[in-house]
């Protein structure tokens, strides 16, 4: 009965309270202006109140975005109702406060339009947020139902000395391969902590090259902004070469008529030691030559062909200090217990804008086809070379030196000095980049001897001095991000009026500060007998770590 009772007066109360709440007036639960304002997407067509034309769909705000001179841009909202607006303008930063929705699909193009001079772009419900990529000047003007921001580069006002100005000349400077010119227009801005600094900065240290400090200077900026993954594939980019690696090389190589080689080589480098001026590296080379020569014949001229294989190899240390200069140490070791040694300097020449290297070897053993396969060859060579990168269109190297090649456990062999000078001219340099290419080699011997080989007297291989001038032509197209091809044509010819044909292909793909892959195929005259040509197929991979 209790429960009967209970239940009846719960229904009454429910009945009573839904008559009081009806009775209201229904003005009492409309919502107001502002939330319209704010919910005008959430709320249902009921609730928002109606436009001047009785509908109830929220007008949207119509932005326009188009250029000015010298660089501006002007951005025109019209709102469909009046607007106030507030502004604040920061160095070069800007807020702007709206009192009503700016929500539009023309904010998409107007982002789209100023990426090039807005790095940072936001919008709230009613709120605008600029930051500028570079040094910009803003102007907010509005009137009844519309609102201009105009934004314009800093560089074309009246002020020389304004920083935009200052960062196109190094940059100018540093495309031009000005060093001393470049480090000093960039040192002035380096206390600001600007991207385009650094990333100019970066480039400058590494084309001296200075690669160290290249990575240094890239570090730098990540740590302010250890997302930018631009800054972090420039700085792979600039470590991957100079890190440590394994690589694996294999070569297919015939000089026609005369002998067929193949050659298994690895290599490797490991960094053993860094600090902040100096990277000691320690490498080590593995090489396995086999195959057949044809062309040797004894005293009384019978045809004798060698067949068989040699296994040579070196171990070194190579210590790289942050100016760029170098010096390295090397052990060398062949069969038949030919060793010998080598040392090699190198330093940096800025008012050449290249760098000056030279080399000095003792008993080491002598990797050309005949010396090292056929007869256990060693050389003694001292050689010098000097690199220069004059601009963006033309660089060229010299080079010269002298050797004594000898044969292991006999006073025979011969000598010989050599010169060296190459000169390539960028033509075109957007992509493909056709490049114009003259060498000049030329080895003059100074004496020949009978050479005696380790399976019995033979004629020397024919040898004698030679002097070859080389013209091609060069493409190098980018295929891809990572992958580019090279193609060269052209001739050979010495003073004797002897001419041959020389060409190539070689494929690379390279996935940076991992592992690169090249093959290529080539041809060229041979320097081991006039007349004759070489070819060879190559093979290369190189992973790093």
């Amino acid at each position: 009965m209790n429960k009967i009772f209970s239940t009846t007066v719960s229904q009454f109360l429910f009945i009573g309270l839904a008559l009081g709440l009806y009775a209201q007036p229904v003005e009492r639960f409309q919502f107001s202006e502002q939330t319209r304002q704010y919910f005008s997407e959430e709320l249902p067509p009921s609730a928002q109140k109606k436009g001047p034309h009785g509908s109830h769909t929220a007008k949207k705000v119509k932005i326009t975005t188009c250029p000015m001179e010298e660089g501006g841009w002007q951005a025109r909202f019209s709102f469909p109702y009046p607007v106030k607006v507030t502004h604040r303008i920061e160095g070069n930063r800007l807020y702007v406060d709206f009192n009503q929705t700016i929500d539009s699909p023309d904010l998409t193009d107007m982002q789209e339009r100023l990426s090039y001079l807005i790095s940072q772009f936001s919008n709230g419900v009613h709120t605008l947020y600029l930051a500028g990529k570079r040094d910009v000047s803003y102007q907010v003007a509005s009137g009844d139902q519309w609102v201009e921001i105009t934004i314009m580069p800093k560089e074309i006002d009246p002020a020389v000395s304004s920083r935009s100005l200052k960062i196109a000349c190094a940059r100018l400077q540093v495309e031009n391969r000005h060093y001393k010119q470049g480090f000093a227009a960039l040192d002035p801005l380096q206390d600001t902590q600007d991207k385009d600094v650094a990333v100019l900065l970066a480039e400058l240290e590494g084309l001296v090259p200075l690669w160290q400090r290249q990575v240094q200077v890239l570090d730098s900026a990540l740590a302010q902004d250890p997302l930018d993954e631009d800054l972090y594939r420039l700085r792979q980019e600039a470590f991957s070469p100079h890190s440590s690696f394994l690589a694996y090389e294999w070569q297919w190589q015939d000089t026609l008529t005369l002998a067929i080689i193949r050659v298994n080589r690895v290599q490797e480098e490991a960094i053993i030691q860094r600090t902040y001026d100096h990277t000691l590296y320690l490498g080590a080379d593995y090489q396995l030559w086999s195959g057949h020569v044809n062309s040797l014949s004894n005293t009384q001229g019978a045809d004798v062909p060698f067949t068989g294989a040699r296994n040579q190899g070196s171990v070194s240390l190579r210590n790289e200090w942050e100016n760029g200069n170098f010096c390295k140490g090397t052990f060398y070791l062949q069969e038949q217990n030919v060793y010998g040694g080598g040392i090699a300097a190198g330093c940096l020449v800025p008012p050449l804008q290249g760098q000056f290297w030279i080399s000095a070897d003792y008993h080491r053993p002598c990797w050309e086809i005949f010396e090292a396969f056929a007869y256990h060859g060693r050389e003694d060579k001292v050689e010098f070379q000097l690199t220069s990168v004059y601009n963006r269109y033309v660089n060229w190297e010299i080079g010269g030196g002298g050797r004594r090649v000898g044969i292991t456990h006999t006073p025979t062999g011969y000598a010989s000095i050599l010169a060296h000078a190459e000169v390539d001219i960028n033509l075109i340099i957007t992509n493909p980049i056709l490049a114009f290419h003259y060498s000049y080699e030329a080895e003059y011997v100074e004496y020949l001897k009978t050479k005696i080989g380790v399976e019995g007297p033979y004629n020397p291989v024919p040898l004698t001095s030679f002097e070859f001038h080389t013209v091609s032509a060069y493409l190098y197209f980018t295929c891809r991000e990572n992958l580019f091809i090279t193609i060269y044509g052209g001739e050979t010819f010495n003073r004797l009026g002897i001419k041959s044909p020389n060409a190539g292909i070689e494929v690379k793909y390279v996935k940076p500060c991992r592992f690169e892959m090249q093959m290529g195929a080539y041809q060229f005259p041979s320097q081991v007998a006039p007349g004759t040509a070489e070819r060879f197929v190559l093979a290369r991979v190189t992973a790093r770590f």
